[in-house]
């Protein structure tokens, strides 16, 4: 997605990734001269982590803390495994992110 080998290190296990993981990166838009500062946020997929309740409710709060405090937030992308069927606490995620006029959209 950022264009970039190896940027990120990927775990054969879901739901490795536990907290916020920042991707500060300079890139060039099409059609424009300058590089553009754009900031990747990498949140915990709790979709289909085998995790407990009590960590699955913890990322929860946190991501939507997080993404009610961005005022420069653009896009919410959702990644999704197309070899599985969405879950139900996907579907509320992007039932919230519309709810609160967040752009998103699912890949």
């Amino acid at each position: 997605m950022a264009g970039r080998r190896g940027l990120a290190r990927v775990s054969k296990t879901p739901g490795r990734t536990r907290g916020l993981v920042l991707f500060d990166l300079g890139i060039r838009l099409p059609g424009q001269r300058e590089r553009q500062a754009v900031r990747l946020v990498d949140l915990p997929g709790y979709g289909y982590a085998q995790v407990s309740h009590t960590d699955r409710q913890a990322w929860q709060v946190m991501v939507e803390g997080y993404i009610k405090k961005q005022t420069a937030l653009k896009l919410v992308l959702v990644l999704v495994d197309a070899r599985r069927a969405l879950g139900a606490e996907e579907l509320q995620l992007m039932e919230w992110l519309q709810a609160i006029k967040c752009r998103v959209t699912w890949w």
